[in-house]
């Protein structure tokens, strides 16, 4: 086997192979890596090729492939780096019939991002932060942006959580200019002029797929992940967790959202269930109160400003967020008294992302804690 992708950092394999992690890649299937040293094998290759793929995270301008490393031999290790500044994939060509490993690397602990490309929609930017620690026991997060569509504020408010927590962080960014209107973000893009949006294109239907997409690139073993969502992303998260009922979520926290989709199957749609494209029954709706839903509300949230929804039917919900809140979870109290949602007031929070997040974090610190105790034998 060749030495030229390792030596031109300096590095003998033998240095390599006793201090670095040894990762093996899964031939034709996207993965997910933290940039470091990885080793690939397939049976009877005569020869590896390495081609860099780059494109610059803000822009999100393709830069042009390159042939990065070459070696032979029926196993090879090359040292896969991160570009600064540039989302950066590793496709590893072997043997005549081209086998190919793909490998996305990111450098740990630290923000950087990625492109969700899914047939028919906008691409999606996404922000994400993997923990030094990360290994198949990690966990996933998913954080939902708000108003503003800031997912690059909203990350910042989870990264050096992400690294103490060992947990993979991300923040899908629905730009105003892909995602219009509310209806089109935080009331998942389900009907559009009078008629049902193929489930493909809603927004609900992106962030899972690329919840799963990162999910299953790193091999994380939990087959459950957890949602944050504030204000509009607070929205997003309630809604999704009844729209979308086979999601993998374990934790669904919304919080400080304007205005609520009610248990109601009277009031009309989006505040409450009542549309004919919905195919929303009575017996979904008490599946929806067995969810593992959190409204988080911050006990300063009272004002009335420009950007809180002011219609009729927002009002009938309560005069601000913090009100509002309280109307919701009294609905589906209603629907089933012995609901495994809950309601945690964040005392002297206002309408604040960076405010609101630790006490999502803590409800998630928590379940972790519960659930590595039901796991130690006994």
């Amino acid at each position: 086997m060749r030495t030229s992708s390792l030596c031109k950092y300096g590095l003998s394999i033998a240095a390599v192979l006793l201090f670095s992690p040894i990762a093996f890649g899964q031939e034709g299937e996207e993965s997910f890596r933290l940039e470091g040293i990885h080793r690939f094998g397939v049976e009877a290759a005569s020869g590896w090729t390495v081609f860099r793929d780059s494109i610059e995270e803000g822009s999100r301008k393709v830069l042009p492939s390159e042939v990065f490393a070459e070696s032979s031999g029926s196993s090879a290790v090359f040292l896969l780096r991160k570009l600064d500044g540039r989302e950066t994939t590793y496709r590893v060509s072997a043997g005549k019939r081209k086998r190919n490993f793909v490998v996305k690397v990111f450098k740990p602990d630290t923000v950087s991002s990625f492109t969700h490309k899914s047939k028919g929609n906008p691409d999606v930017r996404t922000f994400i932060v993997v923990p030094a620690t990360l290994s198949e026991k990690s966990r996933l997060v998913v954080v939902m942006h708000g108003l503003g569509r800031n997912a690059d504020g909203y990350i910042a408010s989870w990264e050096d959580w992400a690294k103490v927590n060992d947990s993979v962080v991300i923040a899908p960014e629905f730009r105003r200019e892909d995602w219009r209107s509310s209806a089109e973000y935080n009331s998942g893009n389900m009907i559009a002029g009078g008629k049902r949006v193929p489930r493909s294109r809603w927004s609900f239907q992106v962030a899972e797929d690329i919840a799963e997409r990162v999910r299953k690139g790193f091999g994380l073993a939990a087959a459950r992940y957890d949602m944050f969502g504030h204000s509009a992303g607070g929205q997003f998260v309630h809604r999704f967790s009844l729209f979308m009922p086979e999601a993998n979520v374990r934790l669904f926290l919304a919080a400080n959202s304007g205005w609520y989709t009610a248990p109601d199957l009277t009031i009309e749609f989006p505040y409450g269930l009542r549309h004919p494209l919905l195919e929303i029954a009575s017996e979904d709706v008490i599946e929806w109160t067995k969810k593992s839903v959190v409204i988080l509300r911050g006990t300063e949230d009272t004002e009335r400003t420009p950007n809180l929804r002011q219609t009729p039917e927002a009002d009938a919900q309560g005069q601000h967020r913090y009100d509002r809140a309280g109307y919701m979870f009294r609905k589906i109290s209603e629907v089933n008294p012995e609901t495994t949602w809950k309601m945690i007031e964040v005392p002297g929070a206002g309408h604040s992302q960076k405010v609101m997040a630790p006490a999502a974090q803590q409800v998630i610190e928590d379940a972790n804690r519960q659930e590595e105790g039901r796991a130690r034998p006994r």
